[in-house]
């Protein structure tokens, strides 16, 4: 056996070794083994499994496998593997079907790397559903290159023949020709002796045959093509198509040198990631192959939907502002914007069905209609607030004009005007009331008028001295009303009178215009019956700064920071 040196006996002898080893026969494997080394044959055998499976246990499993590289994780596949394969069977597995190089792989089972002469068993995997992790590094990094992973795959799709064993060069198919089919033929023959010229009537015989010597073997006879003969035309080489091709124009992975289409970002091999300086070859300038077609057509679809998704988002946004723009000029419309919602009064603490309760313009705060008229009624300021207030909280927003004539009565709403031309009146610096008794008549002047004509009673007013002394100038009137005071008892004692009290506590003159006002009771916060000003009691000053309700940066500063404005305060304004 030794000296045996054709393909069909190292076929066998390699067969021979597959089975010893499959076997566990140590004896016939290193026999086989010797004979093989005496053949000088180079061998590359991978031995895919050990010994049979034990009692008990399923002839094939599911083995779930975390695929990781440098990019991706997370990836799983599953196979369906023999508890008794090896590593080595397990890489090229991995290899035939996901085209993952075996030198590529690294496994990882139980916290650790096996060994390639393992077998699943010996790592604790023997039952479907068990995991284990499989690590990909570059192809560059273990040396593979495009070609060496082809020739590889290609050994896997083919496996090797007694004439073709593991380890030789593969030998070269023959080439394979068509079938020849042989042309028809018309051989010439010699006329017989007793040949005799045909008459009417008779069918003709067949041409003769012309017997022409020639050294075949076909009696004689040479056969002859009527047809005329064609010379062979030359082969036409392919035409080269007019586009190049996606590999002609595609990038060459720098880890792997892959050939992969130009609009792949990451290598299909390795995952390494396209070169930054490779220009990306326009739409239409060469032939996608499938994979890159298809990958094209789902990002062109993915892009339509999400145009279609963008133009349906617009349009319902488009619509919404539309309908939220009509709702406004629909709510602008009414008087009073009623509550669609049952809600508790803050103010009667009731509870307030849809439509009986209003929703302020401005703050948007609920309460009951008859609230809200009643606390209309009980305000003295010209802006009416709203009355949303809790411990931490008080609403700055104001009722407007038109909320407060819906919810008033036309006198009610008659006097909150009046009110707010009187505050108006006397807030200003500039203006001045008619001096005529009980007529309502005011105006606003500036330095340059002397002299207010009241349009309502007719009468003229000094500007300067602030009265009515028709028949007299201002030099004259003041000099009578100094003399009155200074001769009239009944001035003088109440003049008196009014300086005790201020001394006393009992009254005090308004921080803003110098009137005596007087507080009767309640509260520690009044109000100037003048100029409307608000008032601390305790401290003698304003409530707020100089910009008016609600303004802490001057006045009396009550509960700022949590502290009172006095000793004395008591905490109620």
């Amino acid at each position: 056996m030794g000296g045996a040196t054709s393909g069909e006996t190292v076929g066998a002898l390699i067969e021979s070794l597959k089975k010893a080893l499959a076997a566990g026969d140590v004896a016939s494997a290193k026999e086989v083994a010797g004979n093989l080394a005496q053949l000088k044959v180079k061998t590359n055998m991978i031995v895919e499994s050990v010994g049979d499976i034990p009692p008990g246990r399923p002839g094939t499993i599911r083995l779930n496998v975390n695929v990781e590289d440098r990019v991706e994780t997370g990836v799983k596949i599953i196979l369906t593997v023999r508890p008794n394969d090896t590593i080595a069977a397990l890489k090229r597995k991995m290899f035939h079907e996901y085209t993952f190089p075996v030198q590529a792989q690294r496994w990882i089972m139980g916290r650790r790397i096996p060994k390639d002469f393992e077998t699943l068993l010996e790592n604790g995997i023997g039952i479907s559903g068990a995991n284990c992790y499989l690590y990909l590094v570059s192809a560059e990094k273990v040396g593979v290159t495009k070609r060496q992973a082809e020739l590889e795959r290609q050994s896997l799709n083919h496996p090797a023949t007694p004439q073709n064993p593991p380890g030789l060069d593969r030998a070269i198919p023959a080439p394979v020709y068509p079938p020849y089919v042989e042309p028809q033929q018309t051989y010439l023959q010699p006329r017989p002796e007793a040949y005799q010229p045909q008459s009417a009537g008779y069918t003709t015989l067949p041409p003769p045959r012309t017997r022409i010597p020639s050294g075949g073997d076909n009696g004689g006879y040479m056969r002859m093509d009527p047809r005329p003969r064609r010379p062979t035309p030359a082969p036409t080489p392919p035409k080269r198509p007019a586009k190049p091709t996606a590999d002609e124009v595609g990038w060459h992975c720098p880890a792997c040198t892959l050939i992969n289409p130009p609009t792949f970002p990451g290598c299909s091999m390795c995952s390494t990631e396209r070169p930054a300086d490779y220009q990306v070859p326009p739409e239409g300038s060469y032939i996608m192959d499938a994979d890159e077609k298809r990958r094209y057509e789902d990002v062109r679809r993915n892009e339509q939907l999400m145009q279609q998704l963008e133009q349906d988002w617009e349009r319902e946004a488009n619509e919404e502002a539309a309908a939220n723009f009509q709702r406004i000029l629909d709510t602008e419309g009414q008087e009073l914007i009623t509550n669609t919602e049952d809600f508790e009064c803050l103010i009667c603490y009731t509870d307030v069905a849809p439509g009986e309760g209003v929703v302020l313009r401005d703050c948007l705060h609920t309460f009951c209609k008859e609230c809200l008229g009643e606390h209309i009624k009980a305000s003295e300021e010209p802006v009416v607030m709203c009355p949303y207030q809790d411990g931490l909280y008080s609403c700055p927003e104001a009722i407007t004009e038109r909320e407060i004539k819906a919810l008033v009565t036309p006198a009610e709403f008659k006097k909150h005007l009046d009110r707010g031309l009187t505050t108006a009146e006397s807030q200003a610096a500039n203006s001045f009331h008619c001096k005529t008794p009980d007529c309502p008549s005011f105006c606003f002047f500036d330095d340059n008028n002397n002299f207010f004509p009241c349009p309502v009673c007719g009468k003229q007013n000094c500007l300067t001295c602030k009265a009515i002394h028709e028949g007299m100038n201002c030099k004259q009137y003041q000099d009578d009303l100094k003399r009155r005071a200074t001769n009239d008892d009944a001035a003088r004692k109440t003049q008196e009178a009014l300086d005790t009290m201020v001394r006393d506590g009992e009254a005090m003159k308004c921080p803003k215009c110098g009137i005596i006002v007087q507080k009767k009771d309640g509260c520690d916060w009044i109000r100037c019956t003048m100029c409307k000003v608000e008032i601390c009691w305790v401290t003698r000053g304003l409530r707020w700064g100089p910009g008016g309700t609600g303004d802490t940066s001057g006045g009396c500063r009550c509960r700022v920071a949590g502290k009172p404005c006095h000793p004395n305060c008591g905490n109620c304004h």
